[in-house]
């Protein structure tokens, strides 16, 4: 209950100063806002489970405001839908041990993600390379287990209900934007996500964690 509070007073506070504070240069604090589309791919680490090291590919959108124009540092809050999740693998065989197929379980963990993160753009240059980094705030929307078709029978996946529905991350990442063109101005990012907590936090001492990789596509308005 108390996540969920922090989610939707942080949704409420990111809207509220979004639409507050003119788009305009020199207009308050507000640099700019906008959408994010992005693919990602999340793979699932763990020292107990060992049968999960597969990627999952998902997509993302997203919003975003920047605040804080300085010559080199700013700041960035973000509102982005997730899909992520993780793929399971196992082995059958026939009475024998022989041999007969690799089947997967694709299980699926959408999240909305509340990143504040520090911006770094060090050159003022026609294309601008930048740096961001810091946390993200998830809450989990939905989860879908996986299933293995085996030849003769469908097994689902357990392992997606015991995800907690709370988690705090870490990202690290850097991008390039372009110069503004028809008022509009691109920028395309890549991202590095760490979990900080375990996501399995209520199943004994097991330890869970997510890794991801982001590419967005972000377009200022």
């Amino acid at each position: 209950m108390i996540e969920k509070r922090i989610f939707f007073h942080a949704i409420l506070l990111f809207v509220l100063i979004s639409l507050a504070v003119p788009n305009e240069p020199g207009a308050g604090m507000l640099k700019k806002t906008g959408l994010m589309i992005g693919y990602n791919s999340t793979r699932i680490r763990s020292k107990e489970i060992s049968d999960y090291a597969l990627p999952r590919a998902g997509y993302g959108i997203g919003l975003f405001a920047e605040w804080m124009d300085r010559s080199v540092f700013s700041l960035l809050g973000r509102l982005q839908y997730v899909q992520r999740g993780f793929v399971q693998e196992q082995i059958e065989t026939d009475v024998d041990g022989s041999f007969i197929q690799r089947v997967r379980a694709k299980s699926q963990l959408d999240y909305f993600e509340v990143p504040f993160l520090l911006k770094i753009q060090p050159l003022k240059l026609p294309i601008n390379p930048y740096f961001v980094a810091g946390p993200r705030f998830d809450f989990l929307i939905f989860r879908k287990n996986g299933k293995y078709e085996f030849s003769k029978i469908t097994v689902e996946s357990r392992v997606a209900e015991n995800f907690d529905d709370f988690g705090v991350g870490f990202i690290l990442g850097g991008g390039m934007t372009t110069a503004k063109i028809l008022h509009t101005q691109l920028s395309f990012e890549l991202n590095f996500n760490l979990d900080i907590t375990n996501s399995f936090s209520k199943v004994g001492t097991m330890t869970v964690r997510k890794n991801a990789v982001d590419f967005w596509l972000k377009v200022a308005l």
